[in-house]
């Protein structure tokens, strides 16, 4: 059961707790104490919506809709950061030609041109000629 009460007021003559107090008929101070059955009916509130929006039981679920196919993804633990990183330690290690032959071998010049798809398999190749 639910229960609506509209107060109006003119703030400038009265406080909010005077109008409840005139409603009410008494004063605020002596008005029973209703704040400990508040939290209870909350509770209660929240039960009766929790099962209102629950599915009865006696119906069947309908099937969760198909997802659609993801794309083939790379392995995500390669990254441009890994390749460059490796890439550096190559260069810095003296072996540029070794890492231009490498990037070659993708169909590219520079690193930034290297395809996602292709990170693993660099990676490898990179990692060879880095040991």
């Amino acid at each position: 059961m639910m229960v609506e009460v509209k107060i109006t007021f003119d703030p400038s003559e009265e406080t909010l707790e005077q109008a409840v107090s005139k409603m009410l008929g008494q004063r605020a101070a002596e008005a029973p104490e209703t704040e400990t059955s508040k939290p209870e009916k909350l509770k209660t509130d929240k039960a009766e919506k929790k099962a209102a929006t629950e599915a009865p039981a006696s119906e069947p679920e309908a099937p969760a809709p198909d997802p659609a196919p993801e794309p083939p993804k790379t392995d995500p633990a390669v990254t441009k950061t890994d390749i460059r990183a490796i890439a550096t330690a190559i260069s810095k290690a003296g072996k540029k030609a070794e890492l231009k032959a490498a990037l070659e071998a993708f169909g590219v010049t520079k690193l930034s041109d290297v395809k996602e798809a292709d990170y693993p398999a660099l990676k490898k190749k990179l990692e060879a000629i880095n040991a």
